[in-house]
């Protein structure tokens, strides 16, 4: 069990908030907190949203210290209208434990949303915003093994001209 962790239970979703020296742990869910036994088998472990999940960051149009959110959804069809997401299942927020509304916003992979796609926040203070997914919408994991390849230098291939130029090594 690890701080980030989504666990189930029963149908419902939490979040692993907190880990404590004597071996429990503070889960969150939309409506409670629990303490509970990290070695309770009850929860069984969903996934790890901070590494496994792309993420967007919420516009600071809607940071506020005393709001939540109350909902995220993506645009559907004109007819259909919107689809509402399930917290805990296809989104989180980074960080579940603090009061208020600011962040990062993690997205679940199996909404396969795509460079251009919409998602809609709404507040409980009734104020709402939508973010434009980025072209780098991209896991963490995923993110960090491309930026490691960054530092990496591709082999210049090297052209008939560039061994004409070059001196010989024998001749020195």
């Amino acid at each position: 069990m690890e701080v980030g962790d989504v666990l189930s239970c029963e149908g419902s979703y939490y979040i692993v908030a907190c880990l404590n020296t004597n071996g429990s742990a503070i889960i969150l869910s939309k409506d409670e907190e629990r303490l509970v036994n990290q070695d309770d088998a009850f929860y069984s472990f969903v996934c790890h949203p901070l590494r496994d999940w792309a993420y967007v960051q919420i516009p600071k149009s809607l940071y506020s210290l005393t709001d939540s959110i109350l909902s995220v959804s993506v645009p559907t069809t004109v007819l259909s209208g919107l689809q509402y997401l399930k917290p805990y299942e296809e989104w989180v927020i980074g960080e579940p434990y603090r009061k208020g509304v600011g962040g990062n916003l993690y997205l679940s992979p199996k909404l396969k949303l795509r460079h251009w796609d919409r998602v809609i926040i709404l507040t409980t203070a009734g104020r709402s915003d939508s973010i434009v997914i980025p072209k780098n919408f991209l896991p963490v994991g995923t993110r960090s093994a491309r930026s490691k390849l960054k530092g990496v230098k591709k082999k210049v291939r090297k052209t008939v001209f560039d061994y004409l130029i070059q001196p010989d090594e024998d001749e020195e």
